[in-house]
């Protein structure tokens, strides 16, 4: 969330968490502008593979990757998270990836 506010992007935490199929963790939903994101945050790394390796990779689009005509969610990873951002706007996949990805947190 931290990081989300810092890039300008003035993320709204839902307090619910929500079941996002086929993930095994709980997520939380985070509102990006007039986008929705489903973060899911891991016990560790380990876990977080082991959950990405059941996903269907049919039903995503990496967050580097050009958008195609199926309007299909972007998949954004880093460490212990993984987020499943919906939206077709490429500037916002862009602003969020770069958020997220940007590595370990600094002091």
């Amino acid at each position: 969330m931290e990081r989300l506010d810092r890039s300008g992007l003035a993320p709204r935490a839902d307090p619910a968490s929500v079941t996002v199929a086929p993930f095994a963790v709980a997520a939380r939903k985070v509102h990006v502008g007039a986008s929705d994101m489903d973060v899911m945050i891991y016990a560790n790394v380990a876990t977080r593979e082991r959950d990405e390796r059941m996903l269907d990779r049919s039903l995503y689009v990496e967050y580097d990757a050009p958008l195609g005509m199926k309007p299909l969610p972007t998949i954004i990873r880093s460490a212990n998270l993984i987020a499943v951002l919906h939206t077709r706007n490429d500037h916002l996949r862009e602003r969020v990836s770069d958020a997220i990805t940007a590595g370990p947190p600094q002091p």
